[in-house]
This record gives C-alpha cells, structure tokens and sequence, in this order.
C-alpha cells in the first residue's frame, strides 16, 4: 500500500497525475510483462504481402496522385542521446583495453564523418598527436567523448555528425530532411517534420535547424514546416522496490522515470495530418541510396490510400445501411485485406466499429540477425490479429512459442505509415485502440539498488494493438539503423 501524505500528492501535482493513475501503474508492475499467446509467426502469404513491380508502380502513382487532397507528414521520435551508440568507446577510457572493436574504429577513423571536426579541434587547440598510436587514439576519443572537446559522449543521436559527403557533412537530422523531400512534400509545396526531442537539447536542436534549413530548402524546392514535442511528464512512470513500494531519491523525492517509447502515442496525437509516416531517427542512408528507401515509402503509402478509401467508402455504405451482398462484401474485404479475425455473421454495428479504427501498413525486413521486434499472429480476448511482438513479450520457456520465433523471417525496422483520422475526418481518439496490459516491467539499478521500472506499451506494439494493420516486405537496404558507432563505416553510411 502506498501512504498518501500531502507531499505525496504535491509530487504528484508536478506530474499531472492522481492517485488513481498511480495505482493503476503498481497493478501493472505486480503483472509484470505478459507474454504474448503468439500462434504463429506473420510470413509471405500469410500475413506479410509480397508486392510484385507492377503493383509497386501503382501504388507509388496512387500515393503521388493522392497527395493534392491529403496532408502528410512525418513523426521523427529523437529524444535519445548518443551514449549508448558510443558505449564501446566510453568502455575503452575505462578499461583502457583495446578490443577488436576498438581496433576497427581505430583503422577507419578518417572514414567517420566526426574525423573532420576532430581535426579541426586539434588544429585549434594546437595539439600534437606525438604519442604512440595507443596513446593518440585515446586523445582523439576523449576529445570526441568529453564536454570539454567536442562533447559527443552527451549530444542528441540527432545531431551527431553521420555522414561525409565531398563538400559538406550532415547529421542525422539532415539526411531526416533530405528523404522527407523526396516523398513527403504537401501540394502547397510544403514539408511537415515532428520530431519528438529532450527538453534538455530543445535549444541546440533549434539552433542547428534555424542554421540548415534554408540550405535545404533551396536545394530540394520545397518548405519545411518543422515542429517539436517533448515527453510530457505525465507519461513517466514511478519507480518501485521489489515489495513495490515507491522509490525516493537521495533528497527524499518520488522517483520517476520516463516511460518508454509508447509515451510519444500522445505527441502522435496531435498531431493533424492525414498520413504520417514513422522512422527513428537514426535509421538514415547517404543521399545516394536514399532513393530506393523513399520509394518503398511511397509504396507503402500508396497501400495504405488504397485500404483507407475501401474502408471509408464501406464504412459509409453501413452508415445507410446494406444488403446482404454488400456486406459479405465488405465482411471479405475487412477478413482479406485488413486481416480481421471475424465470423461472417457479425452484426453491422460490430462490422462498423472495427473498421472505424486507425490504421497502419508496415514495412517489414527479411531477418538476418538484427535486434528488435518481429511479426507475428497473436491471440488476445479470443481474436487473432496480427502485431509487431518485442522479445521480452514471448515465453522462450514455451516449445509451442520458442518455435514460432525461430520459424519467423521478419523483423521489425520500424517502417510505419499511419492514418490518424476516421471517415469522417475526425482524428481518432488513439487512447482507445492501446492494449495496457502489454506494459513493460524491467530490472533496474539506482544508487546500488535494485528496482523496478515500467514502460507504457510500446509505440508500435501495445500502443497500436487495435489498429487495423497490414504488413509488407520491405528491402532490407532501407534499414540502415546505427546502433553503435561502427554502424557508420557500414556501406549505407558512406557517401
């Protein structure tokens, strides 16, 4: 039991939270992650789609035909520092042990885009690099690293210098700006760009684009219409012992904690577009082979214009009611093409409801080791549909459902395109369509203790688990995420 003191509910305040929300969060840590009923993994011809050249040609016309009567934008979550990308450097000033990794990053130094403005630091400075290679590369990494150099140990993943082009080197918000002008530009020639960011970084994230954006903008004709949101503090969750008693801070305070990317479902919210796309913001090409990426998004697109024209068109027929011809019609279309699990007697009301939902077709990558999630068939209340699963979400304990994982071919890149509003052209309440019991429960340390923390249902994962969702194979040559700084020698990074 949690004891309510004024305190309690003044730290509370601060979160726009009451004491109900809290305690709906401690049912959801004594549940801890639930693992998923998964039947069967979503594969080529069952649950993924294979688009064939000629049908790709049309949806791509059908997305550039579309667009004069749409509003599209695309949603760039960016919140994330770059630690984690550069562990292993931070692993070697530690340890100062030279691992096979390190010695790779030692090797292809002038390959990063990053060597110039080291170079430029040490030129500044007046500093010799007249030690051994050891000694040298270790000035070189704490320059890049330390908040005294060039502070990269501590910058946004966004501003990180990605990629070295024969005149000009561009970050991973740059090439995010370069691809959304090759297929998100709006008939009034505009470029709407929502990036999810750290309100600890709003004011260099400003900076940089108020620098780049009329560079960009004369050079691919367009105008960008770029905004920004933070996490609210409400999405963050409260931290918890293994009793599940509420963690305090060295100062005596509640301890919060943000609460995942399933938090941003309320930065999707508000926005106004009719088709967004999603992409992290690191999951970027050099310019030269963003081409194929951005066709795919149109393709992608073009399918999701196509299912939401059908329902629309189906979802006014049931408004004036239907016979019975036109609604087993309709019944095939939503079991066909929307992968709706339903009986062919299913009420209109029914009917009607499960195809007023948002909507979503995904891009999915042939699986060749990559982290993340996968496709997959998953029962839930009875009905089967299909979701995008995390690991952490199935019971590797279970042959039935180790076997599904290990005969599955897909993984998610997170390659999204959405439609945010109803037939009617109201945007969808998407608190509605969220699955909160796939919450996520995992084991953490603070000051040498060992807690609990609890992430929302992720964005693409419980936060759309009622969302009508198709899924397509995708090239894996649009996937080029840089989880770790030697991502970027990889061949999608170099220029």
């Amino acid at each position: 039991m949690i004891e309510i003191t004024d305190q309690f509910l003044k730290e509370l305040d601060k979160y726009d939270m009451n004491i109900d929300e809290v305690e709906e969060q401690l049912i959801y840590f004594q549940k801890g992650t639930q693992k998923l009923d998964i039947q069967r993994p979503a594969v080529i011809g069952d649950g993924i789609l294979l688009i064939g050249e000629e049908s790709a040609e049309y949806y791509k016309s059908l997305y550039e035909e579309t667009l004069n009567n749409l509003q599209v934008g695309k949603f760039v979550p960016a919140s994330g520092a770059a630690s984690r990308m550069f562990k292993l450097l931070f692993n070697y000033l530690e340890n100062d042990e030279v691992t096979p990794e390190i010695e790779k990053f030692a090797e292809n130094f002038e390959k990063f885009a990053f060597s110039k403005p080291v170079e430029d630091y040490l030129q500044l400075h007046g500093i010799q690099l007249n030690g051994s290679d050891r000694e040298n590369l270790k000035t070189i990494v704490e320059i890049l690293l330390d908040n005294q150099g060039i502070g990269y140990g501590a910058t946004p993943k966004a501003l990180i210098d990605f990629h070295l082009y024969a005149n000009e080197i561009r970050k991973a918000v740059d090439e995010q700006l370069a691809e959304a002008a090759s297929y998100a530009v709006n008939d009034d020639g505009t470029c709407h760009i929502h990036f999810t960011i750290s309100e600890a970084h709003e004011t260099r994230f400003r900076t940089y684009l108020n620098a780049v954006i009329s560079k960009y903008e004369q050079r691919y004709g367009v105008r960008y219409r770029i905004s920004w949101s933070f996490q609210r503090r409400k999405t963050d969750t409260l931290a918890v012992d293994k009793e599940f008693r509420p963690v305090k801070t060295n100062r005596g305070k509640l301890l919060f904690r943000p609460g995942g990317h399933g938090a941003l479902l309320s930065n999707l919210q508000d926005l106004n577009d009719d088709i967004v796309f999603i992409k992290n913001i690191d999951n970027v090409q050099v310019e030269s082979i963003q081409k194929r990426a951005s066709e795919y998004k149109k393709l992608l697109g073009g399918k999701l214009i196509e299912l939401k024209k059908a329902s629309n068109a189906y979802l006014r027929a049931l408004d004036e009611g239907v016979d019975s011809d036109l609604k087993n019609e309709i019944i095939d279309f939503a079991k066909e093409q929307l992968n709706l699990d339903i009986s062919n007697d299913i009420d209109e009301k029914k009917l009607h409801s499960l195809l007023n939902r948002p909507l979503r077709v995904c891009g999915m990558v042939k699986n060749e080791g990559e982290p993340g999630g996968g496709p997959f068939w998953v029962k839930q209340n009875g009905q089967v549909s299909l979701q995008i699963v995390e690991k952490a979400q199935i019971d590797f304990s279970d042959p039935e459902q180790k076997k599904a994982v290990e005969q599955s071919t897909h993984f998610n890149p997170v390659d999204i395109v959405c439609s945010l509003k109803n037939y009617k052209g109201e945007s969808f309440n998407l608190n509605d369509y969220i699955e909160r019991n796939w919450s996520f429960v995992s084991e953490k340390s603070y000051n040498g203790q060992s807690i609990l923390a609890l992430e929302h249902p992720g964005l693409w994962n419980g936060s759309m688990a009622y969302w009508n969702t198709v899924f397509i194979e995708v090239p894996l040559e649009t996937f080029s995420p840089v989880k770790t700084v030697l991502d970027l020698i990889k061949p999608a990074h170099q220029a």
